[in-house]
């Protein structure tokens, strides 16, 4: 376990949920670390194999500009010609929709997402992209979603995105954005997003507002 920064090439699960109106929060970044190490060093460690950046917690929230509105990025599965493969989880997305949220909860959807992206690890070294697929349908329900409010509104769906108290989407697992957008990925919905920097692909993970 180690806090990453910067922007790796390959970008394979994103995690997304939608943005909360938030006050306090219940978690703090000394704790949430504690807690992704605490689950890790639980997992078999043949799940980890090959992981050789490991789960790394980043202190940042991230967003892909071309999710619906007001989706972040829980964490992604990267893989970097230099760094190799690994996880990224990010408090700052955590810290953004789920504020309202208690401890509990927050310790639940990291331990998913932790899962989620480690699917995606498992699936990499396997030749197969499933649960990419199912999060592209989640961030596609996502983006209907969006769409759907902002008509009731009477707003077109890209406005105001990423905006407290706006309506915004959860994201919670990962797709590959291959050729040209980032799959969803994770709990919720998944669509096509942005791309990581040339010579890589990335997936997000998404999550639509009341699931769990």
């Amino acid at each position: 376990m180690n806090a990453g920064s910067g922007d790796p090439g390959r970008r394979r699960g994103r995690r997304r949920r939608r943005l909360r109106r938030y006050r306090f929060v219940p978690v703090d970044f000394e704790t949430f670390t504690a807690w992704a190490e605490e689950i890790v060093d639980d997992l078999p460690p043949r799940l980890l194999e090959d992981l050789e950046g490991g789960v790394q917690v980043d202190p940042e929230a991230r967003r892909n500009p071309s999710d619906p509105p007001g989706v972040y990025l829980l964490g992604e599965y990267i893989t970097e010609p230099y760094l190799g493969r690994f996880i990224r989880i990010y408090y700052g997305s955590f810290e953004r929709v789920m504020a309202d949220e208690p401890p509990a909860v927050w310790y639940d959807e990291l331990e998913e997402t932790i899962l989620h992206e480690l699917r995606h690890h498992v699936e990499a070294l396997a030749g197969v992209d499933w649960l990419g697929l199912e999060d592209l349908r989640q961030l596609q329900q996502l983006w209907e979603e969006a769409r759907r409010g902002a008509r009731e509104r009477g707003k077109p769906p890209g406005a105001d995105p990423g905006r407290p108290g706006g309506e915004s989407v959860r994201a919670g697992t990962g797709a590959e954005d291959a050729g040209g957008g980032t799959d969803g990925d994770g709990k919720g919905r998944r669509s096509p997003g942005g791309h990581g920097p040339a010579g890589g692909t990335g997936r997000d993970s998404v999550k639509g507002d009341g699931q769990r």
